[in-house]
């Protein structure tokens, strides 16, 4: 028998947020036909509803939703399309089952590019699944992707589906993290993933690696050099884009860590010199948590320069407050 169509079950982040909490009436209509088709066999609804659930606990930033999304999403329509159960009652193998196939799915679960989830109907207002969505995507190289762009020829698809180990490792912390949530309301004993032995199997020994993610030092130095020479033909312009790439190489942040989230912003008081001397950038990164990173005696010359084509002191002076970029 035919496996059915997986489809998307989770839209954007402000949709998801409109949701009503413990109910299906403010729901996609899609959706919710999708899941009344599902529980002639799985109990889809209780399912999906302790997802929704899961993913609201996680949904104060949206970049956690999405990734978080993302692998709830994958765990849901394998359980109920592959495994044809409730992932309520997954054990460990079926954990371990689900782990090879994000490493390996089948081609019918994989896109040839990124798409929305859900498109505009027939009806105003209306959002209806995108038939060209699928759980899994295959990206190609950037390279080509911006050649076919530029000559108009069509992107050619990579044969297969690869995943990263970093990405293996995500899909595996999160679904514990499912379950353990699961756990946490008394909807289950134990949590299957845990009961894995030797998870780092599936996404350090096997997973294939992905090379050339990480600048080498020359290629940095490019790119230092490049917003250097920027800066001193357009320094009201790319003096802020000379310090930016400076910061960020030196200090190893997170984009959020510089440019700032909705409940937190920096300021120049982020650089902070302590009684001995030495400075510190003082961030909040994930959850809340403050991190401090030592900062460079290069980085300060490149924060020195910075400051002083806005007309401020060399350094930070306590008590005076101004937007770090």
């Amino acid at each position: 028998m035919t496996d059915p169509a997986p489809q998307p079950l989770f839209d954007t982040h402000p949709r998801f947020l409109a949701l009503s909490p413990g109910s299906l009436v403010f729901e996609n209509r899609f959706v919710v036909r999708f899941l009344n088709k599902l529980e002639l066999e799985v109990p889809a609804k209780a399912d999906y509803l302790h997802a929704r659930d899961f993913l609201r606990a996680y949904a104060g930033w949206e970049t956690t939703y999405k990734a978080y999304r993302i692998q709830v999403e994958r765990l849901l329509l394998w359980s109920w399309l592959k495994q044809r159960d409730s992932v309520l009652k997954l054990t460990h193998e079926d954990a371990e089952a689900f782990l090879g196939f994000s490493r390996e799915p089948d081609m019918e679960w994989v896109g040839q590019a990124v798409r929305r989830r859900f498109i505009a109907g027939e009806e105003p207002g209306e959002l209806v699944p995108n038939p060209q969505w699928r759980p899994y995507e295959i990206l190609g190289s950037k390279a080509a992707r911006k050649l076919a762009d530029e000559t108009g020829m069509p992107r050619q698809a990579p044969e297969r589906y690869k995943v990263t180990a970093s990405s293996l490792k995500q899909a595996f912390t999160i679904c514990c993290s499912f379950y353990d949530f699961l756990v946490g309301q008394d909807r289950l004993l134990d949590n299957p993933f845990r009961a894995i032995e030797e998870p780092g199997r599936f996404f350090e020994m096997r997973a294939p690696s992905i090379e050339g993610k990480v600048l080498n030092p020359l290629q940095w130095a490019f790119v230092i050099e490049t917003a250097e020479w920027m800066a001193q033909q357009d320094p009201e312009r790319h003096e802020r884009t000379l310090f930016v790439v400076a910061t960020l190489f030196s200090l190893y942040l997170r984009i959020s860590e510089l440019a700032g989230r909705p409940d937190w912003h920096p300021t120049m008081q982020a650089f902070q010199q302590d009684s001995t001397g030495a400075w510190w950038y003082v961030t909040v990164g994930k959850g809340g948590k403050e991190r401090r990173i030592s900062v460079s005696s290069e980085l300060l010359g490149y924060l020195k320069r910075y400051r002083l084509s806005r007309k401020l002191t060399p350094l930070p002076q306590p008590g005076r407050t101004c937007r770090c970029c």
